[in-house]
């Protein structure tokens, strides 16, 4: 077993130890979230927690472009071009996150924030209020999540699980405090989240450069010209990401404009349930990004070839799990929620099938991303843009919220055949030309 091999395990391991405590804490935290709020709150802040998180999607791809440049970098223990690549994509993230807030802070007076949420039950004022405070913790958020990628980089994907942990306690902290209080605000629960992804990130930010003082940025290692190695790829992940905004993070937004933020809920519930498994496994692939670049970079083609293999195995126990959840959805949203909640018919069967078709998916797009190959899943997903759009604007009207997550599965299978093909072609070549 080689060092690589090695390393991927024991971050896979780690990070479901992990993410075991995480998901321990956000199954304690969610019912308490939505005891605390009303229905029609806990659909507003579902839907501007929804389209705030945009902001970590409109970097142009730098996030991701830098992961890639500088976990060649680190590949080739090559010091100058680590820094390098750390004080420059840095930079350009906060010069990216200042220009994001100024027009952020314009943007929000001129919108009339009731018909944004389709409500008249909350205040125009608190609204506001609430959306200014959360775009300006998103914003910042945005800056200081670079963290991720740097430990993706160094292949260390585990602590990133740790910054969530963080996370998760300070705001199950300050939200346990908020349901002892007499008073009940939306503001004072966004204020929560401020607290808590503000403080998780700062943390681990100053824990990495005070272990690896020798790539603290620093002005002198920005060098404006690299930004195009960076970006060059970045900005085929910045379409991506774009169409991945449109696809997945809009769901909410759709579902409230169409139905209503009441109908959010149900779906929003349903969807964390089946996160079980994405999330699960979210830490078996992550770590696999940056060891494909590792592996690429050095031409271990074999051992690329072996973990694709290992992945399409993998799927087997995805089934399993995602029906088991379809069968015993009751019983949990009862166990969990205390509550019987009403859901859609067919919703949580086709969130199921497009639990399976995302991680399928996932085996081929986590290679290509790793490599840097993004031109047809750039045009794929523009592709799936034109084709989920209508479909779930269509099947809302006759199966309610089960057409948004019927939509976004016809589509993401419909693209994900020819992602497929391109890596079985590609490794192919590479073990030919070995």
């Amino acid at each position: 077993m080689n060092d690589r091999t090695k390393n991927v395990k024991r971050n896979i391991i780690y990070s479901f130890l992990l993410k075991f405590l995480s998901v321990g804490l956000s199954f304690v935290l969610l019912p308490l979230t939505v005891h605390y709020l009303t229905e029609v709150e806990y659909g507003i802040w579902v839907t501007l927690f929804t389209v705030m998180n945009w902001v970590n999607f409109l970097d142009m791809g730098l996030g991701l472009g830098l992961r890639n440049k500088l976990a060649e970098a680190v590949s080739k223990n090559n010091l100058s071009e680590i820094r390098t690549y750390l004080s420059t994509g840095i930079f350009a993230m906060i010069s990216m996150g200042s220009i994001l807030l100024i027009v952020f802070l314009i943007g929000s007076q001129l919108v009339n924030m009731q018909s944004v949420f389709n409500t008249e039950k909350i205040s125009e004022q608190d609204l506001y209020v609430s959306t200014l405070f959360t775009g300006i913790f998103v914003i910042i958020a945005f800056v200081l999540s670079v963290i991720n990628q740097i430990y993706y980089a160094y292949q260390k994907a585990a602590v990133t699980g740790a910054i969530q942990i963080v996370h998760n306690l300070i705001m199950l902290g300050v939200v346990y405090y908020l349901t002892l209080q007499p008073t009940h605000k939306l503001f004072y629960f966004v204020l929560s989240f401020g607290i808590a992804v503000l403080s998780s990130r700062i943390i681990f930010i100053i824990d990495f450069f005070n272990k690896n003082k020798s790539v603290i940025p620093k002005i002198k290692y920005v060098k404006i010209k690299q930004l195009k190695n960076i970006t060059s790829l970045g900005i085929k992940f910045f379409i991506i990401q774009i169409a991945c905004i449109v696809i997945f993070s809009s769901s909410n937004i759709l579902i409230t404009q169409c139905l209503g933020p009441e109908h959010v809920r149900s779906y929003d519930i349903v969807f964390k349930i089946f996160s079980i498994i994405t999330m699960g496994y979210g830490l078996i692939v992550t770590p696999l990004w940056s060891a494909y670049t590792d592996a690429y970079v050095k031409r271990d083609f074999l051992w690329i070839k072996m973990i694709i293999k290992k992945m399409i195995y993998l799927m087997l126990p995805i089934i399993i799990i995602s029906f088991v959840l379809v069968w015993k959805i009751d019983f949990i949203i009862e166990l969990w929620f205390k509550m019987k909640i009403e859901l859609p018919q067919y919703l949580v069967i086709c969130m199921a099938i497009y639990v399976i078709v995302y991680c399928w998916n996932n085996i081929w797009t986590m290679f290509l991303n790793g490599i840097g190959v993004m031109n047809l899943q750039l045009y794929l997903s523009i592709l799936n843009v034109i084709i989920i759009l209508p479909l779930s604007w269509y099947f809302m009207g006759q199966i309610a919220s089960t057409g948004m997550i019927l939509a976004i599965t016809i589509g993401s299978f419909l693209v994900g055949i020819p992602q497929m093909i391109q890596v079985l072609y590609l490794l192919n070549k590479m073990l030919k030309s070995k």
